[in-house]
């Protein structure tokens, strides 16, 4: 039962119920796009294809024509002059014939040129057509009724030798005639994609110089991650801050993921007059893997996932090496989808670990949760889009999603050169203070009537022995020494400061003339300390404790080893006193507190009871603080 309810306390917390929320949130959005991808032409009321015929009667003048197209294995139809050729089958575009059985019983590769064709009637006459598709990353040509209508990439029975760049060359569009049936036949070049994975659509409204609204969205997102990558640079380049190169780097490769997105891309290939579009998606699948890497590393550098055990590192590798493969092996396979759904999975697993970190209230963790989600969704988009396993159009939504995430790196950079800048400042400001408290400290070892009295009691010694009298001076003159070298030497070793002490206790010893109960308990010397920074604490403990008229009374120096950190205790079994009150009375104890802060980086913990005696802790940290 306790083995359970343990177990249930592990997995049922705060943190795995935002991991869930967002993981949930994640599923849902990318199902929404499938969902809303395959029932596209019902939700908006479109025309369906029914038995290889589209019925224009209740359209508006566009389309989406997803349905069941007949194709045509390694024919042209119109460019070979086989338009009485009886179809090999049919497909239900958008998809391909790879691996699908010819009406005479044959098994298709996933290479070969084809044809496609639909009927289509009730067009609006003196309607202008165009059946179109951008972005596809093969070739294609389009004819209405025998007549040439779009005109796309360099076609090639060659797989070589088919090129494109996103966009058609040519648009010619067909006017439609009274009660006209149009025979619309779509011929596509050798793409090793096994067919025309891509859905077409129908337009009566377009114009080839026609400026998208997308592309425009597109440049100026484009735009604005390239400038945020730039400043991310000069950033870390200014403030030298290594854990967040990482994030530069990912921020290149979204530079570059969005440069190989869908419209970016084909842009790029436009105006500069090339035709290298075909192999967009597998470009894009390669930056966006290493991407998700690079994420990763990048939440290790900041601690908010811990280094994993090695066989859950080989499962994840093996996993998405298996994805990485089928992904490449089922190029012209539907299936093709199903790795980029594993791995989005698996990214997406991130969300725990963050989800933890942000409950833990570690800095950035929240915004690690919007960029995770941005990833996946501008991945899952971008890809899904590209292997044509939907067909909403995702250009305009992957421009949003980088608009989010670049917005969230933006905000993330501005936080870290403010918190740098208030750094700096603290540091300046802690600077100075340490100065005015060095010299507070220095001034209470100083004190007038110290030096007289100190001086009175050497002189009383001498009356009594030169030899003592001798002693005596070499202990005021250590004291001296020890203020003088506070300059020069700011951090000394345990056995030195320990020195200054009994120097210190030693002439208070001759002022009062009777001796004090000093213990020393050290199990290492070898700690460094701001120089005059214990001695405040015995020198508080003699004047105000009492221990000095009790006869069990006694001060204890005590060192402790705690792992990272060494434990000085400074005890005493004295009067003890009302902590609420150093602050406002006891200025050099306030003042020997604050220096061992701003030096060592650490504090002070007094513990004390009125009537039970005071103990003082100090947290020393390990290392080289010379």
């Amino acid at each position: 039962m306790k083995k359970f309810e343990r177990l249930k306390s592990n997995f049922i917390n705060k943190s795995s119920i935002y991991g869930g929320i967002f993981l949930i949130v994640t599923v849902l959005i990318i199902t929404a796009f499938c969902v809303c991808s395959k029932y596209l032409t019902k939700i908006n009321g479109m025309p369906t294809i029914v038995n290889g015929t589209l019925d224009m009667g209740q359209s508006d003048g566009w389309t989406v024509l997803p349905g069941e197209w007949e194709y045509y294995y390694n024919k042209w139809l119109i460019s070979d002059n086989l338009l009485d050729t009886q179809p090999d089958g049919v497909i239900d575009m958008p998809d391909v014939w790879t691996g699908k059985t010819t009406l005479d019983g044959h098994i298709l590769p996933r290479d070969g040129y084809g044809s496609f064709r639909l009927k289509i009637k009730n067009v609006k006459p003196e309607s202008e057509i165009l059946v179109f598709a951008n972005n596809y990353d093969g070739a294609y040509r389009t004819y209405i009724n025998g007549v040439l209508n779009v005109e796309y990439g360099i076609m090639s029975k060659e797989i070589s030798e088919t090129k494109s760049n996103g966009r058609a060359e040519r648009y010619l569009p067909y006017e439609v005639g009274q009660d006209e049936t149009l025979d619309v036949i779509i011929e596509i070049s050798n793409n090793n994609e096994g067919g025309m994975h891509y859905a077409f659509y129908l337009r009566s409204d377009f114009t080839s110089n026609q400026i998208y609204t997308g592309d425009q969205i597109s440049f100026i997102v484009f735009g604005i991650l390239a400038a945020l990558f730039l400043m991310s640079i000069v950033v870390n380049c200014i403030y030298k801050e290594q854990k967040m190169w990482s994030l530069v780097c990912l921020l290149l490769l979204f530079v570059l993921m969005f440069i190989f997105s869908i419209d970016i891309y084909s842009l790029f290939c436009l105006s500069s007059k090339s035709f290298a579009y075909n192999g967009i998606a597998e470009i894009f699948y390669s930056l966006a893997f290493v991407a998700v890497i690079v994420f990763i590393y990048h939440l290790y550098q900041m601690g908010i996932i811990k280094k994993p055990k090695k066989w859950l590192v080989g499962i994840f590798a093996f996993i998405n090496v298996a994805c990485i493969l089928s992904f490449y092996l089922l190029f012209g396979y539907k299936e093709r989808a199903v790795p980029v759904f594993i791995q989005l999975f698996l990214a997406a697993l991130l969300y725990f670990p963050i989800a933890k970190a942000a409950t833990e209230k570690i800095k950035y963790a929240k915004s690690y949760l919007i960029i995770l989600l941005g990833i996946i969704l501008l991945i899952g988009a971008n890809l899904l889009d590209m292997i044509e396993f939907v067909i909403i159009g995702t250009e305009s939504y992957a421009s949003g999603i980088i608009l989010v995430i670049t917005f969230v790196i933006s905000v993330m950079n501005f936080v870290r050169i403010a918190d740098k800048n208030k750094e700096a400042l603290q540091a300046e400001v802690y600077k100075r203070k340490l100065v005015t408290i060095k010299n507070e400290v220095l001034r209470e070892q100083i004190k007038p009537h110290f030096v007289f009295n100190s001086l009175s009691a050497v002189r009383s010694v001498y009356h009594k022995s030169l030899d003592e009298g001798d002693v005596a001076v070499e202990k005021f003159a250590s004291h001296l020494r020890a203020i003088v070298d506070a300059d020069s030497k700011p951090m000394i070793r345990l056995d030195d400061e320990i020195d200054n002490i009994l120097n210190y206790v030693g002439l208070v010893e001759l002022g009062l003339n009777k001796s004090i109960n000093l213990m020393l308990d050290i199990e290492s010397y070898d700690i460094y300390l701001p120089i005059l920074s214990l001695q405040p604490f015995v020198e508080n403990a003699i004047k105000h404790s009492g221990v000095i008229y009790q006869e069990d009374g006694y001060i204890l120096i005590k060192t402790e080893d705690a792992g990272k950190e060494t434990i000085i205790t400074i005890e005493d079994n004295g009067c003890g006193f009302d902590c609420k009150k150093v602050g406002e009375n006891s200025v050099g104890l306030r003042n020997a507190i604050e220096r061992i802060k701003f030096t060592l980086n650490t504090d002070a913990i007094i513990d004390t009871t009125i009537g039970k005696g005071t103990i003082i802790k100090i947290f020393v940290p390990k290392g080289d603080t010379k």
